[in-house]
């Protein structure tokens, strides 16, 4: 499925027509979110396949060593914008159903707009990510199959809450989204 998000958005990017549709910029996000979190998943399954075959698998490494793995990297800051997409999805849809006709005017800028701190967030929680693993590292405390977090305690805890509430947050939305939709149509 990694692939097919992938070729979907590239062929998004390659697409002149498609990258100036608002609804195209979004599922291109999302493409990308899922292509990340699912290239990050099927390498790291790749990585500890080989590590194990080869015999490595009981050998030390640092959280550090674990941490800057591309594969974690990328499932670690797919989670995130998987989330964080789906959050960004459900306000483009509560924008185009409770105020349609001005929906219709916003260009490609809107969500393009709407995703920019999206990026700003993503590389400031990269930074934290990394260096929450780099500062004060003990020396060897994981397997080369990196099968525990490689993160400081209070990173973990920051994603994990992060996720589940911008997904509680996005949920809500969609209620709304819900409520709005049968209120236009007259059947609530």
């Amino acid at each position: 499925m990694c692939f097919i998000n992938g070729l979907l958005f590239v062929t998004i990017l390659i697409e002149k027509s498609l990258r100036k549709r608002k609804e195209m910029i979004v599922m291109s996000g999302m493409a990308l979110a899922d292509f990340i979190l699912g290239s990050g998943a099927f390498l790291l399954g790749t990585y500890r396949v080989c590590v194990s075959v080869t015999g490595h698998e009981n050998e030390s490494a640092t959280n550090w060593e674990c941490a800057r793995l591309p594969p974690i990297i990328l499932i670690n800051m797919g989670l995130q914008m998987t989330a964080v997409m789906n959050l960004v999805v459900s306000i483009d849809r509560l924008t185009s159903v409770k105020w349609p006709v001005k929906y219709q005017s916003f260009s490609a800028k809107y969500i393009k707009r709407l995703i920019a701190p999206v990026w700003l967030f993503f590389a400031a929680s990269l930074s934290a990510m990394l260096l929450s693993s780099y500062i004060n590292d003990p020396p060897a405390t994981q397997t080369l199959m990196c099968l525990g977090g490689p993160f400081k305690l209070w990173y973990s805890r920051f994603q994990f809450l992060f996720i589940i509430a911008v997904e509680y947050v996005s949920v809500i939305i969609y209620i709304q989204v819900f409520v709005l939709y049968k209120k236009l149509l007259g059947n609530f």
